[in-house]
C-alpha cells in the first residue's frame, strides 16, 4: 500500500468566502476519492494542508517539525503562489507598521491607492527565486527515497495580472524553477486545457469549483499512468 502525502497552501483547503468549496469538493478530496474507486486497497491518504504555506515553512517542517512522521511513499506537492507573488511591502515591514495605527492607515491608504505602481517598482516577493530554488533542492533531497510529484501554479486570469501587474511573470518563472527541479516528476499539464478565466474565485486566486474538478482530473490521468 502506497502512502500518499498531499502538501499544499490554502488551494488545497476548502473555503467559505468568496464562495464556498466544501471539504469533498477541493481537488485533493477529490483525486482521493477516485484513486480510492479506481484501486480500493492501493492507498492510504494523509493532508499536511496550511493556508499561506511558503517553501521556506516546509523546509523548516522537514528540519524539526510533524511533517516528518508522515513517512511517505508519495508526495503531492502544491506550493509556490505565496512564494512568488509580488508585495508592495515585505514581511518585517508590515510587520512594524502594523504596530503603529497612525503609520498603517496612512499606508494601507497609499498601497490601496497605488498598488500596481508601487509593486512595479519594489519588485519583491516573500521567498526569492534564490531562495525558492535552494528550498525546493532542500526537500528534494530530504524527501531523496520518496517520489515527490510537483503542481505547477496555476495561470493568472485577466483580472489576476490588471490588479498584480507582474504576478504572470513571477508565476512562469518559478513554474520554471519548479520544473528545473523536478523535471518529469513536474506535472506539466495540470493546467492543460482549462478555461483560466473560470479556474479561480472572484479573488481570482483560490480554486473555483470547476478549478479543482479540472485539477483532480488532469492529475488523475497523471497518476493512472505511474500507478
Amino acid at each position: 500500500m502506497l502512502k500518499v502525502l498531499f502538501i499544499t497552501d490554502s488551494l488545497g483547503l476548502p473555503r467559505m468566502m468568496p464562495s464556498k468549496v466544501k471539504g469533498e469538493e477541493v481537488w485533493n478530496s477529490i483525486l482521493e476519492s477516485e484513486l480510492h474507486s479506481l484501486k480500493p486497497n492501493n492507498f492510504k491518504f494523509f493532508k499536511y494542508l496550511k493556508a499561506g504555506l511558503t517553501t521556506s515553512e516546509i523546509k523548516k517542517e522537514l528540519e524539526t517539525g510533524q511533517i516528518l512522521a508522515y513517512e511517505p511513499d508519495v508526495v503531492l506537492l502544491q506550493i509556490g503562489i505565496v512564494d512568488c507573488y509580488p508585495r508592495a511591502l515585505k514581511q518585517y515591514e508590515l510587520l512594524v507598521i502594523s504596530k503603529i495605527p497612525i503609520i498603517n492607515k496612512i499606508f494601507r491608504y497609499l498601497i490601496k491607492r497605488f498598488y500596481s505602481k508601487i509593486i512595479k517598482f519594489r519588485n519583491i516577493s516573500y521567498v526569492s527565486q534564490t531562495e525558492f530554488k535552494k528550498n525546493l533542492i532542500f526537500i528534494k533531497e530530504k524527501y531523496k527515497d520518496v517520489k515527490i510529484l510537483a503542481i505547477p501554479i496555476g495561470p493568472a486570469n485577466i483580472n489576476f495580472c490588471k490588479k498584480n501587474p507582474l504576478i504572470e511573470k513571477n508565476i512562469n518563472i518559478y513554474n520554471s524553477i519548479l520544473e528545473e527541479i523536478f523535471g518529469k516528476q513536474y506535472i506539466k499539464n495540470s493546467y492543460h486545457n482549462v478555461d483560466v478565466e473560470k479556474l479561480f474565485l472572484s479573488d481570482n486566486h483560490h480554486l473555483s469549483l470547476y478549478g479543482n474538478q479540472i485539477l483532480a482530473a488532469n492529475l488523475l490521468k497523471y497518476l493512472k499512468e505511474e500507478f
